[in-house]
């Protein structure tokens, strides 16, 4: 069922303490002011994540590919590439400059020599752990001063915006039979 932004308060759905969130304002700039601060805090974020992981010498997209690396030693390239739901030639390049820079190092399979394992180095487990640490930190800046309740009233209204985008992606592309994302 598509659930529309601008539900009353009879219709909306229950929040962990059984209240109902208020509605939104009626006034007709309310949703583009809302999605003008969630692009501001969605390009504020990739710039903060992209200065730390730069501090440990990666693009974003790179540390994510060393995370999941080091959670999943000896995947195949095609098997990275899967896992991360990204091209192939584009897992090659990555893969390439992560090896140039001593992050991961790639050995062939002992039981298939057409195929090769990638495994991270320890300068990619110190990279991680660098990322991870920071990372940390960043997320526990970002909801600062923020209490429980009002963390909750905050999931709530994402989880909300989050299902009615769904429904609209899924209201239309009825033509291609996969999911939206």
């Amino acid at each position: 069922m598509f659930l529309p932004f601008h539900l009353g308060p009879d219709h909306m759905p229950e929040g962990p303490h059984g209240k109902a969130p208020p509605p939104p304002p009626e006034d007709e700039e309310f949703g583009a002011r809302m999605f003008h601060k969630i692009t501001m805090i969605e390009k504020l974020q990739r710039k903060c994540y992209g200065i730390i992981f730069a501090e440990a010498g990666l693009h974003p997209a790179q540390g994510v590919c060393l995370k999941t690396i080091s959670q999943k030693q000896g995947l195949s390239q095609r098997e990275l590439a899967d896992e991360l739901k990204i091209e192939r030639a584009t897992a090659t390049v990555m893969l390439q400059k992560l090896e140039k820079a001593g992050f991961i190092e790639r050995r062939p399979d002992p039981s298939d020599q057409r195929v090769t394992r990638i495994y991270i180095t320890e300068k990619g487990e110190e990279a991680n752990r660098h990322t991870d640490d920071e990372c940390d930190e960043f997320i526990a800046n970002c909801f600062a001063g923020m209490d429980s309740e009002s963390g909750d009233r905050l999931a709530e209204c994402l989880e909300l915006i989050e299902s009615n985008l769904f429904e609209f992606l899924k209201s239309h592309d009825k033509e291609r039979n996969e999911p939206p994302v």
